[in-house]
């Protein structure tokens, strides 16, 4: 098993068997901020699962070019968590919540467009940068896929008997409460937007035998929502 402490780690959509070159983005930060040299170790990941432990051995004006001492492919669990929430009104709160959740190993990161949505549109390209940013300081080797804008009523319309829905909701139940009816392998958790959802939208979540999910006994952010839900379920499976 590869060693993760006290190695700095990047980012290759693609980790061949030999030679990983660092370029661009990855490259900067490599050798211009972390001031990295030749013979050092680091980690590359590519964000699927695999893990490469590299040596640098050598570094041009645009390049580094790393050795492939050891690399292993990773396995996630079995459960999968999809969170689909309400599009903040602030940058910082996407922000967070695209940063905090893939180093929780979210499988997906929904933004959902609800009544109570103040803001529309997110910046994908952007997001994604965050999360591979969030995916190399936890070392994480799994980068969470980020959809959106979906609005809430197509959201409704995929809903499958495959998959198990949780509405986080102040008046839901405690975790232990419910875990016996957590009987499928894909959990879906749907956190309100600030204004939480709409009283027709918990109609619709309640209709459709959605879960209730009571998160704290206080009210808590959107972005601090997401955190406590994910953090409960992967304590709790």
């Amino acid at each position: 098993m590869i060693n993760i402490q006290n190695k700095s780690c990047f980012y290759s959509s693609f980790i061949p068997n030999d030679v990983i070159i660092l370029r661009d983005e990855e490259f900067n930060h490599c050798i211009k901020t972390l001031r990295h040299k030749v013979n050092d170790i680091v980690l590359v990941t590519n964000g699927r699962g695999t893990l490469a432990e590299c040596k640098i051995i050598t570094i041009t004006k645009n390049e580094a070019i790393l050795n492939i001492i050891n690399k292993e492919d990773q396995t996630k669990n079995n459960i999968k968590i999809n969170v689909y929430v309400g599009i903040p009104k602030r940058n910082e709160a996407i922000s967070f919540i695209v940063e905090k959740l893939t180093e929780l190993q979210v499988d997906e990161i929904n933004f959902i467009i609800t009544k109570n949505c103040e803001r529309l549109k997110i910046n994908l390209e952007r997001l994604t940068k965050i999360a591979i940013s969030s995916l190399k300081q936890s070392k994480n080797t799994f980068l969470p896929n980020i959809n959106g804008p979906i609005r809430f009523h197509e959201t409704i319309k995929k809903i499958s008997d495959e998959n198990t829905y949780i509405l986080c909701n102040y008046e839901g139940d405690k975790l232990n409460n419910i875990v016996s009816k957590l009987t499928h392998n894909v959990l879906n958790v749907f956190i309100g937007p600030e204004g939480g959802f709409s009283a027709e939208e918990i109609s619709i979540m309640k209709n459709y035998n959605f879960l209730e999910l009571k998160l704290s006994a206080t009210i808590l952010r959107t972005e601090t929502a997401c955190i406590v839900a994910t953090a409960l379920l992967k304590a709790f499976l």
